[in-house]
């Protein structure tokens, strides 16, 4: 046993402990544990400690098959490796030469004495050699034994590792779903929100249309009674006619008794007597029809109250039946808010036919209460001349004259009136003709006037209607109602985009159909007075310039060109005066109303090609003839012959009708500024929370590069703000 290796190789058949060792390190290194300075020293330590040079290379050859080492450690180590191969290389050389035979030199008893000293040296070198050689063989022990523990504490180590990482990654896994769960959480919170107001909406609607029921139940009892009051009116009217036409025969058996009538007096009795009966037979005809027509009012009163029962009681139930289907509608608030306006209509409709209904009994009773009066003053007239008649006709047969020289009393010519001398027959037939024609006018043209009212309560104003208050009020565009998706999910999406929720505007409403021009905006200076110097204008570069104004935003322009230079605290002013002028509502849209205009009922955020090449014909926006101007300019490829503003209604409108809602100039709207939708409204109202002092502005404008021309983008100026790049669109209320 010359060597370590030879000693050690009883332990491992295949490879020394010094082998081992170099392994180990090596994959201490490979693994990251170990620096590359301990590399060095281990191999150093085991080249000095007799570990062979070659054994260790083929280590490392073997190593390298499986990971090589970076190419500065590996040249070192095999440096090294190679010059301890060299030494050994030469120390056994120079051995082989020290122990061959000197023949010449002849036996000494000197070298015998010298040779047996050396041999003793070298016994005692041996036994030194063979206890240094125990005491490495203890040494590689205790390292074998700290390898195996290194090797597990690696072998640890590495699981840590691993489990720190799969640790890493499902932390970083909850924290995402964390953020999810918390945006879900915050859309739930805006959603409970929302289904709190709507069901505080719908209870205070439940408290208004019970007390509606109530109220009309009590006008149905008061129809009822009113019914029954015309009926007895009714009846006591026919009792007044029938005593009418008993009064006219005990009149007609009266002047039967008494023949002393001249022949004229009996002619004109009998014509008298004639158009009395032909008066009687109308009036016949007429109450007749009047009994029928009152027949059907009371069938058609009866069918109307019945089914206004009905009504009434079915919107009641139906009213109280909206808390439990609100309580139940996060996903269905679109039906229920339908079911709602429509039960509104239900009331609003059962309130008109109550209305008609109580016009139509009034008129009714008017028509008696006036037929009674007329009947009771021609049977005062009928009494009067009734008690007349013995005064007047005995004075008539005493002074009548000859018949021959007897002149006609009925001729035109010669006629002189005289009250007491006309027959009662007359009197009778008059009052009866004119209480048939007021009978008839009552009974058939008063039911028409309801018919009309309600029939058109209010002129209906279409979607697409044009609308404009007064001669320099701006021209509105009537807009349909629908619901639209605002906001996206997608990755590359704005943050201030997100997250998407949809928008349901259920309110007609009136956009102007431009934006306001300088010449309607003139008409409110000059009404108020404002002051509005001072402005910021683009020349290069963006600078307030305390000469430009509303009539001057540092470019020309004419009085069809977009009002400029206009704050957020001017367009409101401006809102104001309409308003009050006109006595109509006039406001700025709110920020989700706008979008949904703008995108005319589509989906898509620009009208035109994905490349903008066609974004010309339909906006005023950054194009090449600003790029000429402007060199260096983010422009569209094409060019729509404006730098500034252009004239409005220069670009094709929108499906809406609306022109330059994108481009020409941006557009205030009623909205606090918000970094994103979260808490946004869902019905199209304007967003009250957040930083009030910056408003929300929609558009783009002829400055706006392609990447902020389009329904979504939104941006935000502080509400004193003016620049030439922003203008005014108002909205109006619609009334129905």
């Amino acid at each position: 046993m010359n060597s370590l290796g030879q000693r050690t190789g009883a332990i491992g058949p295949k490879i020394s402990f010094p082998a081992m060792a170099f392994r180990k390190v090596l994959k201490g290194f490979e693994i990251g544990g170990l620096p590359y300075a301990e590399v060095q020293f281990q191999l150093k330590r085991l080249l000095a400690t007799g570990a062979s040079p070659a054994e260790l290379r083929e280590v490392l050859r073997r190593t390298e098959l499986i990971e090589p080492l970076p190419e500065y450690a590996h040249s070192e180590v095999l440096g090294l490796l190679d010059e301890a191969i060299e030494r050994e290389t030469a120390q056994q050389s120079d051995s082989e030469a020290a122990l061959e035979p000197e023949a010449e030199l002849p036996p000494a008893p000197e070298l015998a004495a010298e040779l047996e000293a050396t041999r003793a040296a070298l016994e005692s070198e041996q036994a030194r050699v063979a206890e240094i050689e125990t005491e490495l063989i203890e040494r590689a022990a205790s390292e074998q034994v700290l390898r195996s523990r290194l090797d597990a504490a690696l072998q640890e180590s590495e699981r840590y590792q691993s489990e720190l990482r799969a640790a890493r990654n499902s932390i970083a896994s909850r924290d995402k779903v964390t953020a999810q769960m918390r945006l879900t959480l915050d859309e739930r919170d805006t959603q409970l929100a929302s289904l709190r107001r709507e069901n505080a909406e719908a209870s205070a609607t439940l408290e208004s249309r019970t007390a509606d029921g109530v109220q009309l139940e009590a006008e149905l009892q008061a129809a009822r009674t009113q019914a029954a009051a015309l009926a007895a009116e009714l009846k006591s009217v026919h009792a007044a006619l029938e005593a009418e036409r008993r009064k006219g025969q005990e009149i007609q058996r009266t002047f039967a008794e008494k023949g002393t009538l001249s022949g004229v007096v009996q002619e004109s009795s009998q014509q008298a007597q004639r158009e009395l009966e032909q008066t009687r037979a109308q009036m016949r005809q007429v109450l007749a029809e009047r009994d029928a027509q009152l027949t059907a009012l009371r069938q058609g009163q009866a069918k109307t109250v019945a089914a206004l029962e009905a009504r009434a009681k079915s919107a009641e139930a139906e009213l109280q039946a909206v808390p439990r289907r609100v309580d139940g509608a996060q996903g269905e608030r679109g039906a229920s808010k339908a079911e709602l306006d429509r039960l509104h209509s239900q009331i609003a409709h059962l309130q008109m036919k109550l209305r008609d209904n109580d016009a139509l009994v009034e008129k009714l009773q008017a028509a008696v209460r006036g037929e009674a009066e007329r009947a009771a003053q021609w049977q005062n007239v009928a009494q009067t001349r009734d008690s007349d008649v013995p005064l007047i006709l005995p004075q008539f047969e005493a002074k009548r004259p000859p018949v021959a020289a007897r002149k006609p009393r009925f001729g035109m010519r010669g006629w002189r009136w005289d009250p007491r001398a006309v027959p009662k027959e007359l009197w009778i037939g008059a009052a009866v003709v004119l209480l048939a024609a007021a009978a008839w006018f009552l009974v058939h043209h008063p039911a028409a006037a309801p018919t009309k009212a309600a029939v058109i309560p209010i002129p209906q104003v279409r979607p697409g209607s044009i609308i404009q208050d007064c001669p320099t009020c701006p021209t509105l565009t009537v807009l349909p109602t629908g619901r639209f998706e605002q906001g996206t999910e997608a990755a590359n999406g704005s943050a201030f985009e997100k997250p998407p929720h949809f928008v349901l505007i259920a309110h007609p409403i009136a956009l102007s159909t431009n934006a306001v021009t300088v010449d309607e905006f003139r008409a409110f200076v000059a009404a108020t007075g404002r002051d509005m110097q001072g402005c910021d204008t683009y020349d290069g570069s963006w600078r307030h310039h305390a000469e430009n104004n509303w009539e001057n935003p540092g470019f020309a322009q004419t009085g069809s060109h977009p009002v400029t230079c206009a704050s957020w605290n001017d367009a409101k002013a401006y809102a104001a005066w309409l308003s009050a002028k006109t006595g109509h509502q006039y406001r700025l849209p709110s920020a989700s109303e706008w979008e949904y205009a703008a995108r005319a009922g589509g989906t898509a955020a620009q009208p035109w090609s994905e490349d903008g090449a066609d974004a010309c014909a339909s906006a005023n926006v950054a194009d090449q003839s600003a790029a000429r101007r402007y060199p260096g300019w983010s422009v569209f490829a094409c060019n729509d012959g404006y730098v500034q503003t252009s004239p409005v209604a220069s670009f094709k409108a929108n499906s809406f009708g609306l022109n330059d809602m994108l481009g020409n100039v941006f557009q205030w709207t009623e909205d606090c500024w918000n970094a994103n939708y979260k808490g946004a409204p869902i019905d199209g109202s304007p967003r009250m929370d957040g930083d009030c002092t910056e408003r929300e502005l929609r558009g783009g404008s002829w400055f706006s590069t392609p990447a902020y021309v389009r329904a979504n983008y939104r941006n935000h100026f502080g509400v004193d703000y003016r620049t030439s790049s922003a203008g005014i669109r108002v909205a109006r209320d619609v009334e129905t």
